[in-house]
């Protein structure tokens, strides 16, 4: 049998209001869990806050999968010649690999829920943009390593 790998006891437990945000693709990113707050290599759990119009630059990722809830407002999934609409209470899967660019298409604040997984190699691995980052002086959501 393989050993228990050490976890937090019992849980751990965020919220976006405890989580810096990063801006530099656009929106608010806040990575809530992730390998540096549960040591679990499964994926991370991110929110996004995207203020009307406002759009999150177009990426991808080599190694992992995204789900995508839309907890309220609208979205405008796009990447590869296509478009999807999404409103509150919907979800997408997104194929590890493939591009794809989120934009806020209503006259209020849109909030989603990201998971991603399982994680890349590194960090730096996991993420690729594919059109120019907005902010790109900001710093990248922090993911990483458990500490």
């Amino acid at each position: 049998m393989a050993p228990a790998i050490p976890t937090p006891e019992p849980w751990t437990v965020a919220s976006p209001a405890s989580v810096r945000p990063s801006g530099r693709y656009g929106g608010a990113l806040r990575v809530l869990l992730g390998p540096a707050a549960t040591r679990s290599r499964a994926g991370f759990l991110a929110t996004l806050t995207l203020a009307p119009r406002e759009s999150m630059s177009e990426h991808r990722h080599p190694h992992s999968d995204e789900f995508l809830y839309v907890v309220r407002g609208g979205i405008a999934l796009t990447g590869g010649g296509r478009r999807t609409d999404l409103e509150g209470g919907q979800a997408a899967f997104i194929p590890r690999g493939r591009p794809h660019r989120l934009e806020n298409t209503g006259d209020g604040e849109a909030v989603c829920v990201l998971f991603d997984g399982p994680l890349a190699p590194t960090p730096e691995e996991g993420h690729e943009e594919t059109e120019p980052a907005p902010f790109a002086d900001q710093a990248p959501p922090r993911v990483g390593d458990a500490p």
